[in-house]
């Protein structure tokens, strides 16, 4: 794959079948589809994903029914796997459940992420109480 940039940012791209369907996106937005996707397909989910098709080819969109028996790939410019904003995770996988399918919306502001970095001493998660043990940890069995 030759190395393509749009307004200095990667562009990889989605090849869907044998090559019949083939959308560019940006690096970034690839990973989050990346994830939503084999995390869907590797639970046997289909769904239905709509890109945009660019005004340079013709405008309009398309309509993908993602399903594990049809080959899918992911090509990367980048050498590195950009870090996933679960704000972003939590939109998509909630358009992949939708009646209308998954589509790539604008990058929320994202929210810190424990997927790529582990989390501070100091600091708390969303819902954890100061002082909490993991469930199970310290049990005894009477």
């Amino acid at each position: 794959m030759r190395s393509k940039q749009r307004c200095g940012v990667p562009v990889g791209r989605l090849v869907y079948g044998l090559g019949s369907f083939v959308a560019d996106f940006d690096d970034r937005a690839l990973a989050h589809i990346k994830a939503i996707t084999l995390s869907k397909l590797r639970r046997n989910e289909s769904f239905a994903f709509t890109c945009e098709i660019p005004v340079a080819a013709g405008s309009g969109h398309v309509c993908l029914w993602m399903n594990a028996a049809i080959p899918i790939q992911f090509e990367f410019v980048g050498s590195k796997e950009p870090t996933l904003n679960r704000a972003w995770l939590e939109e998509l996988v909630q358009l992949s459940n939708s009646p209308t399918g998954l589509r790539v919306t604008p990058e929320p502001d994202p929210v810190r992420s424990v997927m790529h970095s582990p989390k501070p001493t100091d600091e708390k998660l969303p819902g954890e109480r100061v002082g909490a043990q993991r469930v199970g940890a310290g049990r005894l069995n009477h």
